[in-house]
């Protein structure tokens, strides 16, 4: 996992889910980004997640364009899955997006089956030359 804003807790995971996890600490997203593109070329890791939430929108503008495709096209070249996390639509070249469609209240919250209320879409990226937009909508159900 990279961590866009040093913000991880470590100490708030399962100590037997942490074995395995390779945490890399940065301040910046830039630094993120370089961080996962290194990982990436490295091909030995299933999965590269890059926690980008608490990082500022200003700081994600600043990431250019090329950086995400460049991200997209070394993680099609090995057998690894890149899990961009942020608050805004900045990764123009993701191939899927989730998106949390979500208004809960406080009342929400505190229901035993909140996780049922939870709604996201999921929108598949397509190239130029297909016109069609497909999205799916997806509620969780007890």
């Amino acid at each position: 996992m990279i961590d866009g804003s040093d913000s991880f807790d470590p100490g708030s995971s399962d100590n037997s889910a942490l074995r395995h996890l390779l945490w890399v600490r940065c301040r910046k997203a830039f630094d993120a980004i370089k961080a996962a593109d290194f990982l990436l070329r490295d091909g030995n890791f299933p999965l590269v997640i890059v926690d980008l939430v608490l990082n500022t929108p200003e700081e994600l503008r600043k990431i250019p364009q090329t950086s995400w495709y460049r991200l997209q096209r070394l993680a099609e070249a090995v057998p690894t899955v890149c899990l961009i996390i942020n608050r805004q639509g900045i990764v123009g070249s993701a191939q899927l997006k989730i998106v949390l469609e979500n208004s809960w209240t406080l009342q929400t919250l505190e229901k035993e089956n909140a996780i049922s209320h939870l709604r996201f879409r999921i929108q598949r990226s397509h190239r130029k030359s297909e016109l069609s937009d497909q999205r799916s909508e997806v509620r969780l159900a007890n």
